[in-house]
């Protein structure tokens, strides 16, 4: 098998400056992102909400996230449909995707298969 994607300089430079850009936080307090997917870890380290403040007035939802889930000041709302009876993932990849989007700043993270400067 060949890999042909590539990654250049630019691109990763990029990626730094944009990690290391300070968080306007009370411009994003009243923002609530929406997901649908095979579930979520609320526990990750990348949905700690030791610096949030409360929820946002407009929620309307509810935590239904079933055995085992928790929702916190960052997971603020859960539901799980069809045979299953939990909201927590299964495969990695609804928490994957909800911390591209949404999630907290991990320093030191593992970036698999991308080297750090």
């Amino acid at each position: 098998m060949q890999h042909t994607s590539h990654s250049d300089d630019k691109i990763m430079g990029f990626l730094k400056n944009v990690i290391a850009t300070k968080i306007n936080s009370s411009a994003e307090s009243e923002v609530i992102v929406g997901f649908i997917d095979c579930g979520i870890w609320p526990e990750t380290e990348n949905f700690s909400y030791e610096n949030l403040g409360v929820v946002p007035k407009q929620w309307r939802g509810t935590c239904a996230g079933g055995k085992n889930f928790t929702c916190n000041k960052n997971i603020i709302g859960a539901r799980y449909y069809g045979n299953r009876d939990f909201a927590r993932d299964f495969d990695g990849h609804g928490t994957h995707t909800a911390s591209i989007a949404a999630g907290n700043i991990v320093h030191n993270a593992s970036f698999y298969g991308v080297t750090q400067d």
